[in-house]
């Protein structure tokens, strides 16, 4: 099993270290997460790893973009690409999300990581998976294989030349090897998945090999985007504009605050609130703030059979402040659409409220 795995040159990259300014993305979940504020650890690897890449390369700018959000998959990576990694013109984007994914639905999340990757890739930016690491990998591991969730992020990657990081194997093969315990790599107090400072350092003195092989390499010309594994990716995915919502009272419009990368959302605690929304596509989400005080979701499209999203009310989750992404149809017609939605209080473990905060929705055409 290899930690690192070049795929094709770096072109965007190099040819941002021959400017002296290279603009790197991150897009992942908690372990990735730059901020308390999002779920994430200040000692986070894209930290150390930008602390490295500064000392080794002092002739350097280095610029960080970190969309990590504690909690979130592949889903909402794509969903926030687009604003967070895009638009500021990052060179280079890795990418984590086989811890997160590994218990989604596998087809929705399928399509999903390989919308982001076309959807990188084609606004020309430099694509780097990086997997990191979670106790259910450990059997695989052990035995010397690959987890179901690597094995296909690794087909993607090998698909579109993408070069990877298996950081959470440098790590593991740290704690085999005598160097640290696995307290020290993922402390009890993080859940056994949450790396400490310690951890940290590890996943990104990989990622920093990976790099510095790739200054060594030198670039080369942009691979042509090959046809799609998955013809039903979300690479087109879009934001339902607003004037498409219905929204009038009990719903609020609030200027949005504790997440950089929405600028309003649309907030109610009414119990039984409903609103409308009026998209184009084959597939709609929405991005959502989530907690204990939030109301199970009921909602309709076309005016079908009803759907219910609870959301996951383990005990460990907030009161609020957890922005998810809800994936609340998919394989739909090509074509116009209606959804119906409405909030609830229901009484039900861990749920103690109707609150309803939507940020956005967007469709897949």
């Amino acid at each position: 099993m290899q930690e690192i795995r070049h795929g094709a040159p770096l072109s965007a990259f190099h040819a941002a270290l021959g400017r002296k300014n290279v603009k790197i993305g991150f897009l992942g979940g908690s372990i990735t997460a730059g901020s308390k504020n999002v779920g994430g650890n200040p000692d986070n690897w894209p930290s150390f790893l930008m602390g490295g890449l500064t000392e080794k390369y002092p002739e350097v700018l280095w610029e960080s973009y970190n969309a990590g959000i504690g909690g979130t998959g592949s889903l909402s990576g794509l969903m926030r690409a687009e604003k967070e990694v895009i638009a500021p013109k990052c060179d280079v984007v890795f990418v984590e999300y086989a811890v997160n994914d590994f218990f989604e639905e596998q087809e929705p999340y399928r399509r999903a990581r390989e919308g982001l990757v076309r959807k990188l890739r084609k606004a020309g930016i430099d694509v780097v998976f990086l997997y990191t690491f979670r106790v259910d990998m450990h059997a695989d591991m052990a035995a010397g294989k690959m987890p179901r969730i690597i094995e296909e992020m690794e087909t993607l990657a090998k698909h579109y030349g993408i070069g990877s990081v298996w950081a959470g194997l440098h790590a593991y093969r740290a704690v085999c090897n005598g160097r640290l315990t696995w307290e020290q790599w993922l402390p009890v107090s993080g859940g056994t998945i949450h790396p400490e400072a310690a951890g940290s350092a590890l996943y990104a003195e990989t990622a920093l090999r990976f790099l510095a092989e790739e200054v060594e390499r030198g670039g080369g010309e942009n691979l042509p985007l090959p046809a799609p594994l998955n013809s039903k990716n979300y690479e087109n995915i879009s934001a339902v504009l607003r004037e498409n919502w219905s929204v009038a009272p009990p719903w609020q419009i609030r200027r949005e605050l504790k997440y950089p990368w929405f600028d309003t959302a649309v907030f109610t605690a009414a119990d039984g609130a409903a609103l409308k929304v009026r998209f184009f596509g084959r597939t709609l989400a929405a991005h959502i703030d989530f907690g204990k005080r939030h109301g199970v979701l009921k909602y309709r499209i076309d005016g079908g059979e009803e759907r219910v999203f609870e959301g996951p009310r383990y005990d460990w989750v907030p009161d609020c402040d957890w922005c998810i992404p809800v994936l609340l149809a998919d394989d739909l017609p090509l074509g116009e659409h209606v959804l119906e939605l409405s909030t609830h209080f229901v009484d039900m473990p861990q749920c103690k409220g109707s609150e309803c905060t939507i940020y956005t929705f967007m469709s897949v055409r």
